[in-house]
């Protein structure tokens, strides 16, 4: 990287994905408890879509232009 570890490490404090789950907890758009059950549906979605993927079968070459490409 050409930044060094000091900045790296005050970019992270300030890094938006982290700080505003805080900031809407302090601002009282959700409580703590609802956040983290926002946080585990997340995940769970992640998860399944993770898991449709992984049991799909591998898409035919042949024929993967014809799913949806919006090129026509």
């Amino acid at each position: 990287f050409y930044r060094d570890e000091d900045e790296l490490a005050e970019w992270r404090e300030k890094d938006p994905i982290r700080t505003y789950p805080e900031r809407l907890i302090e601002d009282g758009v959700m409580t703590e408890g609802e956040y983290d059950d926002l946080e585990a549906e997340i995940e769970a979605e992640i998860q399944a879509a993770i898991a449709l993927a992984r049991e799909s079968p591998e898409a035919d070459p042949a024929t993967a232009r014809e799913a949806g490409d919006p090129s026509g």
